[in-house]
């Protein structure tokens, strides 16, 4: 059976669009975006008024005791894994400053970036980002390093990622 290039534009619009549902689930899963900060911070206020509640709601101590704990317990800081910076955009562009950012990958497809693989491939773009080719156990070193392209930041899911044969990994 001969193929055409009918047949090989299905091909990549089927491995794009997968490509593309895969990027979308894994980001999905691990966004630190608006609605999982503010289920975090509800979280966060029904813990302080649960405090409240059990200081208001004790018979031993003293209504000034009771005020100054109640106090405390609106100034208590939970480490929710959100921390304030995550709010402040002026404050996360400070925090990210030194990272080596390619832009415009969103506007790019999976195939049109493959210079961008080459050349950090070559070790030209290590200034900002770990080689993790340098990490890892054996089998790591054994077939993860010869099928490697190397780490590239993807801004839009705030990301490192790297590339083997098609799939991504990220951290």
């Amino acid at each position: 059976m001969k193929r055409t290039d009918k047949d090989d534009d299905v091909c990549f619009r089927t491995t794009l669009f997968r490509f593309h549902e895969t990027i979308i689930a894994n980001y999905e899963s691990r966004t630190n975006g608006t609605m999982a900060m503010q289920k975090t911070k509800e979280l966060e206020e029904s813990i302080r008024e649960e405090f409240r509640a059990t200081i208001r709601s004790n018979s031993w101590l003293s209504e000034h005791m009771k005020k100054a704990l109640i106090l405390k317990a609106n100034m208590m800081r939970l480490r929710s894994g959100y921390e304030s910076i995550h709010g402040k955009e002026e404050e996360m562009e400070a925090f990210y400053k030194d990272l080596d950012r390619k832009e415009g990958l969103e506007k790019m497809t999976f195939l049109m970036m493959e210079d961008i693989f080459l050349r950090i491939a070559k070790n030209e773009e290590f200034e900002y980002l770990n080689d993790p080719r340098k990490m890892g156990d054996d089998a790591y070193e054994t077939e993860g390093r010869k099928n490697s392209y190397g780490p590239f930041y993807y801004r839009e899911f705030n990301m490192i990622g790297m590339l083997f044969e098609g799939f991504m990994i990220s951290t």
